[in-house]
């Protein structure tokens, strides 16, 4: 536009001579004057700091996409953005290389047995229940409750993850081996953003039938404590209880939330069904799963109903041979770990 008027101005005002030399002149200099302001421009570009949206923020992947996209045709409360909740993660500048095993299975899923296996298998473990430390100092068991670890998943799982936990906060969960129940059954995708090297195991059961018992399980404790408990099985379901949805909003928003860990996870996530073992028995198909050398001969078993803190039944000789099993395992590597 500066161009346009210029000449104008010289056609105007000159000979046919002085304007022809007058607007090569003016061109040439116009040029010149176009070349530094695009250096200044890239300058400018390559010394400013890059946006926080492209730097700080995940973007959907597959997994993301097809997990959104289920979510909407539900017609949930309006409240509820899984876009926002998915795709707008901070991105973990520093995560942890802790081989973490994450429950992202919900509860009333036998999260509460295999938690209890895990730590036969002398795993220190962390559940809504309870904390249990496998291996101490002197060789016996601890189980403490109170603990930040402890406050921490309550805390999640009454308050939310977003608003209430500071996100460094999470790298906390290094302090133990393994981590399940409620929260972690609805926030498993961020605690692997922070332990990209775990592994999952997700405790399943009909969808039907957990969606008609969960809420009735979740009657039995007050009124603050059940809000937490009747949450859905979905990814952060901020707002949202299962008292709001319909038996059929229920099972599609729980195996969508399966599918998404499985597509998350791929092949380091493990499906327990514990109403249907194989041949083998769950126990040594997760100890296999994450590594822990259990012999073929062994007489373990994924604790049931009747195990509370593995005070096994006086019928159940299975579970207290594998009791005394698992101590003897335990004094073995606490001896060596001293040695």
């Amino acid at each position: 536009m500066l161009l346009t008027e210029l000449t104008k101005y010289v056609c105007a005002s000159m000979s046919p001579i002085h304007r022809t030399t007058s607007i090569i002149s003016i061109v040439i200099k116009t040029v010149h004057i176009s070349i530094y302001i695009l250096l200044i421009s890239a300058t400018a570009d390559c010394s400013a700091p890059a946006s926080d949206n492209s730097t700080q923020t995940l973007s959907c992947d597959i997994c993301e996409e097809a997990y959104i996209a289920g979510i909407k045709a539900l017609k949930l409360s309006s409240l509820y953005d899984p876009k926002g909740i998915l795709c707008d993660r901070t991105i973990v500048s520093n995560p942890s290389s802790h081989p973490l095993i994450i429950g992202v299975g919900p509860g009333t899923t036998g999260t509460k047995s295999v938690a209890l296996a895990l730590y036969m298998m002398g795993k220190s473990v962390l559940h809504y229940s309870y904390e249990r430390h496998a291996t101490f100092s002197t060789g016996k068991d601890l189980v403490t409750m109170n603990t930040e670890l402890t406050n921490l998943q309550k805390r999640i799982a009454h308050h939310g993850l977003a608003s209430n936990t500071s996100t460094d906060e999470l790298l906390l969960f290094s302090k133990t081996e393994a981590i399940l129940d409620h929260p972690f059954d609805i926030i498993g995708n961020r605690i692997k953003d922070y332990f990209p090297s775990a592994r999952a195991i997700l405790t399943w059961r009909s969808p039907r039938n957990w969606c008609s018992r969960r809420v009735e399980f979740c009657r039995k404790f007050p009124q603050n404590e059940f809000l937490a408990c009747a949450a859905p099985y979905m990814i952060s379901p901020h707002g949202l209880h299962l008292t709001d949805m319909s038996l059929q909003q229920c099972e599609k928003s729980f195996n969508l939330t399966v599918q998404y860990y499985q597509c998350l996870f791929g092949e380091r996530l493990l499906v327990v069904d514990l109403s249907a073992p194989p041949d083998i028995g769950w126990f040594h198909v997760i100890a296999e799963f994450i590594g822990v050398n259990i012999s073929k001969s062994s007489v373990c078993k994924i604790p049931g109903k009747l195990t509370h803190r593995l005070q096994c039944h006086k019928s159940d000789s299975a579970c207290q041979a594998c009791v005394k099993e698992q101590a003897l395992r335990r004094r073995q590597k606490s001896s060596r770990t001293h040695d």
